[in-house]
């Protein structure tokens, strides 16, 4: 990994806090039966027991929500996305007790297991029963039992950990509004594999899953793969039989190195002895209940030998091949092609084709 370098800090006063939150409009019931809705970012989630969460929301003041909170011990945790960036501003600056609120057009539901007013439009939603308070100055803080989860029936969850951030698109609040950038990856994806920060250099991850993961993985395969340049051209093995094009590489055998697994299988499937360079990138792929993760080195051509094909390798007649990185860029970048008919296929060329476009700095 590259060496990171510290920074240069100064020290500040205390009220430049820097409470980095998503914010939510907490919706609740007024005494007349109406509802009521108000932007809160002091929101935050512990975890009891196992996978009992609960829901931390600290308000501050006289909030005509912290009053109902506290009279019915209810309430839904609405967040907020860019779109409704303008309804979350327009409660912001109105206070309820002005009777503004219901002139903006806002549709509301009732919750599905708890009697309280969600959004709609509101593309995950918590509703909440408070356990416990605690006040702390003006400030209170509710530990609320997290009763139901709604969410978009666009977004796919495989665990608790698999929110992409990016699909539920959140404003996130500083003092200023801001929104998220990209998925960067999950947790353990950027270090090494020897664990050592000073190692090796940074490499970045891609995760790619297939429509039959079941969201649990039980079986994992590691790989290298040699990407081998020369004079405008890519070295790939070509399975003629199933007529397949691929990166030539394999899985790691033994106590090899990723680098000696990539030599090994180069040199048994196409011929060419390299020198492995720069890991490119890591491609973790998920189907069924399997892990297959690819380690994608740029190669240098050093010379020949000849080829040693498994049994299964011969069957599929597979040959090396050199064509232009266009043509292979091209080729791979069909992957969706084969979504109904060849989901290995398909696979393959998606893999193939992310490699080449970090490859280009396109990705």
């Amino acid at each position: 990994m590259q060496n990171i370098e510290p920074v240069k800090r100064k020290s500040v006063k205390p009220v430049f806090s820097m409470c980095v939150q998503p914010l939510f409009l907490i919706g609740t019931n007024n005494e007349d039966g109406s509802c009521n809705f108000a932007p809160i970012t002091w929101v935050s989630v512990t975890n009891e027991r196992d996978d009992d969460y609960l829901i931390v929301l600290s308000m501050f003041g006289r909030k005509r929500t912290k009053q109902n909170v506290r009279r019915t011990g209810i309430l839904s945790v609405n967040l907020v996305s860019r779109d409704l960036l303008p309804l979350a501003d327009y409660f912001g600056t109105h206070h309820a007790e002005d009777g503004k609120m219901q002139d903006f057009p806002c549709p509301v539901s009732r919750g599905a297991v708890l009697d309280v007013p969600v959004l709609d439009a509101s593309r995950w939603v918590y509703e909440c029963e408070v356990q416990k308070s605690v006040e702390t100055g003006d400030s209170e803080t509710f530990f609320c039992r997290i009763r139901n989860v709604q969410i978009d029936e666009r977004i796919e969850c495989r665990n608790a950990f698999d929110v992409d951030l990016t699909k539920l698109d959140p404003v996130i609040y500083s003092g200023k509004y801001h929104s998220i950038g990209r998925l960067l990856g999950e947790i353990g994806d950027f270090m090494p594999e020897d664990g050592l920060l000073n190692k090796d250099e940074a490499v970045k991850v891609v995760n790619i899953y297939g429509r039959n993961y079941s969201g649990v993985t039980n079986h994992e395969r590691i790989a290298s793969r040699g990407i081998v340049l020369q004079e405008g051209n890519i070295l790939l093995s070509y399975l003629q039989k199933p007529d397949v094009w691929m990166i030539p590489g394999g899985g790691i055998e033994g106590n090899e190195t990723p680098e000696e697994c990539c030599v090994r299988e180069l040199s048994e499937e196409t011929g060419v002895l390299v020198k492995p360079g720069k890991r490119l990138l890591l491609i973790n792929e998920y189907y069924e209940d399997w892990k297959y993760a690819s380690y994608y080195y740029l190669c240098e051509a050093i010379g020949r030998t000849e080829q040693h094909l498994t049994p299964l390798e011969q069957s599929f007649d597979e040959k090396p091949r050199w064509i232009s990185l266009k043509e292979a860029l091209e080729c791979f970048s069909k992957h969706a092609d084969y979504a109904e008919t060849d989901e290995e296929k398909r696979g393959i060329y998606l893999r193939e084709y992310t490699a080449l476009l970090e490859l280009n700095g396109k990705s």
